[in-house]
Parts: structure tokens; C-alpha cells; sequence
């Protein structure tokens, strides 16, 4: 089971820290917490790190994906970050702003 905590950092960036095995549950919370980052704290920029993210389910994928066309119609600076996490090639194939 997987985790979902959010960093309020400086410069109005905000940090959503994923950890774990990404299924149903933690999807449903993942949303959740990219929907009141992007739209109700303010933030000048979305950091997304899946860094420690085990499995994905498809439903995050998705997600993340239209976290990502909402942040661009807000004109928010949104990136993922996959590092050495095994979902690195998973994300591949969807069009998001991975970062190392």
C-alpha cells in the first residue's frame, strides 16, 4: 500500500511525495491531492515525486496525466519526478515532464 503526503515548500512550490505500491486506494488520494494542490493552495509550481513509487496502478497514470492538461491550461509549472523508481518506463510512454 502506498503513501501520499504533500510539502508545502518554499516559493509557493509544493512537493506530492508518493511512496509505496500505487493502487486503487492510494490513486483515489493521489487525485485528491494533486485537484487541492492545483486548485486551492495557491501554488506557483507542482512537483511530483514518484521517486520511491514501487507499482503503479493505470488510475495514478491517468491521473497524472490530466493533472498535467490542467496545470497547463492554469499555466502552473508541473513536473514528475521518477529517479531510479521502476515506474520509469511505465511513464514513459505517457506525455509528462519526467524529470531525473
Amino acid at each position: 500500500m502506498g503513501t501520499v503526503s504533500v510539502i508545502e515548500g518554499h516559493d509557493a512550490v509544493h512537493t506530492i511525495q508518493v511512496r509505496g505500491r500505487v493502487e486503487a486506494d492510494t490513486s483515489v488520494s493521489l487525485r485528491q491531492a494533486l485537484v487541492t494542490t492545483m486548485l486551492h493552495r495557491q501554488a506557483a509550481a507542482v512537483l511530483v515525486d514518484l521517486g520511491d513509487v514501487t507499482e503503479m496502478d493505470p488510475m495514478a497514470v491517468g491521473a497524472l496525466s490530466a493533472a498535467h492538461d490542467v496545470a497547463r491550461d492554469l499555466r502552473l509549472a508541473f513536473t514528475v519526478r521518477v529517479a531510479q523508481s521502476p515506474i520509469a518506463g511505465q511513464l514513459a510512454t505517457v506525455d509528462l515532464p519526467l524529470s531525473p
